[in-house]
C-alpha cells in the first residue's frame, strides 16, 4: 500500500514575523470589535482546536513500536505538517500572551474590591427597594385607571340605555 505524500500547511495568513522575533510579538489576530476576554477566548479556542489536531497528527506519525523483534519496523520520518501545527501553537500562544498583556491591570487590593462589592450590594438594594416602591405606584394608578374606565364604560352605556 503505497501512502500519499502529505502537503504541509502554510503558516497563518495573519503571521507577518517569524515566530521566534523576540522583541516584537504578534499582532492580535484581526478581530471585529470585541473585547478583550472574548478574544482571548477566541484564542484560547483556536489554540485548542490546533493543539487537538496536533496530538491527533504526533498520534498518526509517531514511530511504531515492534512486536516481534524478529520483524523490521518500516517508518517514515514526520513530514513538515509537525512543523507547521507546531508553528501555528507557538504563533497562537504568542498572540494569547500579547492579548493578556493588553487586559487591565488590577490596580486595588481584594480588601478595597470587597468593599467596593459591598457599597454596590447596598446601592443595589437600595435601588431594588425604590424599584418596588415605584411598581408598587404603578400598579395602584393602573388600578385607579381601571376602576376610572370602568365608571365611563358603566356611564357611557347607562347615558346610551336611556335612549
Amino acid at each position: 500500500m503505497e501512502q500519499q505524500p502529505q502537503t504541509p500547511l502554510p503558516p497563518p495568513d495573519d503571521q507577518q514575523q517569524p515566530p521566534d522575533a523576540p522583541s516584537n510579538p504578534p499582532a492580535p489576530v484581526p478581530y471585529p470589535p470585541l473585547d478583550r476576554l472574548t478574544q482571548v477566548q477566541d484564542v484560547i479556542d483556536r489554540t485548542t482546536a490546533i493543539f487537538t489536531s496536533a496530538v491527533g497528527l504526533i498520534q498518526a506519525q509517531a514511530p511504531p513500536m515492534p512486536v516481534d523483534p524478529t520483524l523490521p519496523v518500516v517508518y517514515e520520518k514526520a513530514s513538515d505538517l509537525t512543523q507547521a501545527v507546531s508553528r501555528d501553537l507557538v504563533f497562537h500562544a504568542k498572540v494569547f500572551d500579547a492579548l493578556v498583556d493588553k487586559l487591565p491591570a488590577i490596580t486595588v487590593s481584594e480588601e478595597e474590591q470587597i468593599s467596593r462589592l459591598q457599597q454596590l450590594e447596598e446601592e443595589n438594594h437600595k435601588v431594588g427597594l425604590q424599584l418596588e416602591k415605584t411598581v408598587a405606584m404603578a400598579e395602584a394608578f393602573l388600578e385607579e385607571i381601571r376602576s376610572t374606565m370602568r365608571i365611563i364604560a358603566n356611564d357611557q352605556h347607562d347615558f346610551y340605555r336611556r335612549d
